[in-house]
């Protein structure tokens, strides 16, 4: 099979149009520790690789756009049950609100997934391969694992076959091995300079292993992917302050316990606004955050990692963040920020749970409470574009 290699050509979805870098040496800001804590590990992993690539395949929008050689040429070597398995995947996508590159590469990573042929045994004995290790995992659901292992695997492992028969592996081996190697040294030795694990632990108020993972892949523009445990997978051409970010972001989730319903229940008067209903029904789907709690899990860890960003010096300014990023849709995260800094949360740090339900208590999470502070960030123009007029709301993408 012939596949085209991508252009190298530098393209991403995060909006900056400001970066401040305060006067911080690099890494030291906030650790009270003599010698740096946070141990970076950067390395490939073609079959996580597979498990995102499925997301092009099956027709998420953002993700399509950017290896459309690549997606017809590998389409055009799968068989018709192939095909099919691939259009079932992409109308669970659309029913659930889920991507399904970032939601693979997630719940196979509960498993062995450093190839191809990893991935595929998973797929054939995920009781024994892949369950394990999400009942230990905060995104355990006995309901959905059941629902997943029935519904989506078996297409899964269609698919992953599919692109073994294709070469896929050996077109990874030949095309994007040789770069990503180059990247992994260079980004190793970048990112050792910064030790953001302290100050997380300050943020979160419970302790985090000193090790994080970062995945280097191919085939995952637009997105930066959380996986099982402190790891986080991301394209190998971003800049490495982007990686950076990445890691000081993908390390907050989940900031509080997402399995708490009670939290969500005290936010009813927010969840039900027209306003909220509108960021979280009427964004561009491609870009996720398609239920409230997704959204509140986002806009939390945004927040966090923007005081960290503050701190150790590789912000970018907020104000521009969130006018800008994906299409202006995260003003709870702006207003959240705002709320942490009136409480001088940035500063003193503590558990950040503790701290939600403590600002839920004290109505700073009331509709109009939530869009003043945003507004303080953004301004009100970027706050009044929501709730989005008729015919206002951008097209959706699977």
């Amino acid at each position: 099979m012939a596949i085209r290699r991508i252009s190298t050509t530098f393209v991403h979805r995060l909006a900056i149009a400001v970066c401040i870098a305060l006067p911080v040496a690099a890494g030291a800001a906030s650790s009270s520790r003599d010698e740096i804590f946070t141990r970076w590990e950067v390395h490939t992993c073609p079959g996580i690789e597979a498990l995102v690539f499925i997301g092009a395949l099956s027709g998420n929008g953002l993700q399509r756009d950017h290896y459309k050689s690549e997606v017809e040429s590998i389409r055009s070597n799968f068989d018709e049950e192939s095909l099919a398995a691939l259009e079932r995947l992409a109308e669970i996508a659309e029913i659930t609100c889920t991507l399904v590159g970032p939601n693979l590469a997630l719940l196979f990573s509960a498993g062995p997934a450093d190839t191809l042929d990893d991935v595929i045994l998973s797929a054939r004995n995920p009781e024994s391969r892949l369950r394990p290790g999400l009942e230990q995992s905060q995104y355990w659901d006995t309901a959905e694992w059941e629902w997943f292992r029935d519904e989506t695997i078996p297409d899964v492992l269609t698919v992953l076959v599919a692109l073994r028969d294709a070469g896929f592996e050996s077109y990874w081996q030949e095309a994007a091995a040789p770069i990503l190697n180059l990247r992994v040294d260079a980004t190793q030795k970048y990112l050792q300079r910064w030790d953001i694990i302290p100050e997380q632990e300050r943020l979160l108020g419970r302790p985090l292993d000193p090790e994080i993972d970062v995945l280097l892949l191919f085939f995952s523009k637009p997105y930066g992917i959380r996986v099982m445990g402190q790891r986080f997978a991301a394209h190998y051409e971003y800049p490495m302050f982007i990686q950076l970010r990445t890691a000081a972001h993908e390390m907050f989730h989940p900031p509080f316990e997402k399995g708490d319903m009670s939290i969500y229940a005290s936010l009813e008067q927010l969840r039900t606004d027209p306003w909220m209903l509108s960021i979280v029904s009427d964004h561009n789907p491609a870009f996720g955050y398609n239920s409230f709690p997704e959204l509140l899990d986002e806009s939390s860890t945004q927040a966090l990692d923007q005081i960290v960003a503050e701190r150790m010096g590789f912000e970018w300014g907020p104000s521009s963040r969130w006018r800008n990023a994906d299409e202006g849709m995260h003003m709870l995260a702006a207003a959240i920020y705002q709320m942490l800094r009136e409480d001088r949360f940035d500063r003193t740090g503590g558990n950040y749970s503790e701290w939600l339900r403590s600002a839920i208590e004290r109505g700073m999470f009331t509709p109009d409470e939530v869009k003043r502070r945003a507004a303080l960030i953004v301004g009100k123009n970027a706050v009044d574009r929501w709730p989005r007029i008729d015919g206002a709301a951008p097209k959706r993408k699977r």
